[in-house]
């Protein structure tokens, strides 16, 4: 099968699941670029995005039904781990005092937790909807 059929035969769902791996990607990116700043880089976050990129990749060749399912988990469960590991920045930053973690780079965290969640938001959405032309 071509890649210009692949792309024909996709439906609204299938273009979005290509939305949620293009922002997990970002989100892999500014999280490399700010983990390695700050000194907090966990090789779980990254490993839970680039599988999720993974799936959904396959997803997108090969319509198989439970790996837009299993992106949204590994996108989620980035997500979860990332704002665990850096739960000292969050007490800091609304508690108003610098302490444990730096307030700094808040940004940087807003950012991250943004991507990851739209990518979890469209993986949601992309899971419900129809990703191929079935031909019946």
């Amino acid at each position: 099968m071509s890649v210009k059929t692949i792309i024909q035969n996709k439906r609204l769902g299938g273009y979005l699941g290509v939305l949620g791996l293009l922002l997990g990607l970002a989100a892999a990116v500014v999280y490399c670029m700010f983990s390695v700043k700050a000194d907090v880089f966990s090789v779980s976050v990254l490993l839970c995005i680039l599988a999720g990129m993974i799936c959904e990749g396959a997803a997108f060749l090969k319509d198989i039904g439970i790996l837009p399912v299993a992106a949204e988990v590994l996108y989620e469960s980035a997500f979860m781990l990332f704002i665990s590991t850096n739960l000292a920045s969050f007490v800091d930053y609304f508690n108003g005092v610098k302490m444990f973690g730096g307030t700094e780079d808040m940004g940087s965290i807003f950012t991250i937790m943004g991507l990851l969640l739209a990518a979890v938001l469209v993986e949601i959405v992309s899971c419900f909807m129809k990703r191929t032309n079935t031909v019946n």
